[in-house]
């Protein structure tokens, strides 16, 4: 899991270069939802992270509202390692109505991973392990 969370921050750091990305601590630490944090001028992003090899659904994150408005953030992105049910998807839509909302699965990530072959060779393990287990 925590791999995954480094990815992601990195993802985050060349994709949007002018932005803070901050890491919460240890992946097994209680984060309030709060994986990674990115600030861009004075705007907060809540990231959560979810290294599944299952479809994430609704029940595997916590309430996605209550955690944007509690840490005052102008928005939600959710990344995992998988997919995600429509139901959520459809949660995040309705949501991305009031904030800034935004989802990255397998395949958004393994997109961004093609842009920069530097993050493909430092992650090599956990796409490998991945692969290994389809």
């Amino acid at each position: 899991f925590e791999r995954f969370e480094q990815l992601i921050a990195d993802l985050l750091e060349y994709s949007f270069p002018n932005a803070n990305v901050r890491l919460m601590g240890k992946s097994n630490n209680s984060d309030g939802g709060r994986d990674i944090l990115v600030i861009f001028e004075k705007k907060t992003i809540i990231v959560q992270c979810k290294a599944y090899q299952k479809s994430v659904n609704k029940s595997n994150v916590i309430d996605i509202r209550d955690t944007i408005e509690m840490y005052n953030a102008a928005g939600y992105m959710l990344a995992v390692s998988s997919n995600i049910t429509t139901p959520l998807i459809d949660h995040l839509c309705k949501l991305k109505e009031k904030y800034d909302v935004d989802w990255w699965t397998e395949r958004e990530i393994f997109q961004r991973l093609r842009q920069y072959p530097i993050l493909l060779n430092r992650y090599s393990d956990i796409i490998q392990m991945k692969n290994l287990a389809e």
